[in-house]
């Protein structure tokens, strides 16, 4: 089992490695409206020459802990940056034609409460 995580660690590092070579795909802009979380895009498109997906996100407002979570299993990697207000997802595997629902969760920086969750979509192409 030491040896498979050995295993598996190593291609997360190699991948996550490849993917700083890359440059990353536009941001996409996160706003609240009328205290609903929206996205500039419903469906963000990505290609095989970009790294990670970036989100945005306006004054007033921070991503939560897991602030986007694509339903991906192992094929991204996100984090949260120290502010709060950007969101960043490493692709650790390009999979062309491949579709994946996310969830982006915020949180109203006066208040301390979430704001209910958004589904929008990533589309590899």
């Amino acid at each position: 089992m030491k040896r498979t995580t050995l295993v598996l660690a190593l291609a997360v590092a190699a991948a996550l490695a490849r993917a700083d070579y890359l440059p990353d795909r536009k941001p996409i802009d996160v706003d609240v409206v009328g205290g609903q979380v929206r996205v500039g895009e419903g469906e963000a498109v990505t290609v095989a020459g970009e790294g990670a997906l970036v989100w945005r996100l306006e004054a007033g407002y921070a991503f939560a802990d897991d602030g986007i979570v694509i339903d991906s299993p192992g094929l991204h990697h996100c984090i949260v940056t120290a502010s709060g207000e950007k969101f960043r997802c490493v692709k650790l595997k390009h999979v062309p034609g491949a579709k994946y629902k996310y969830t982006v969760n915020v949180i109203d920086r006066a208040t301390q409460k979430p704001l209910a969750p958004l589904d929008p979509w990533i589309l590899n192409n």
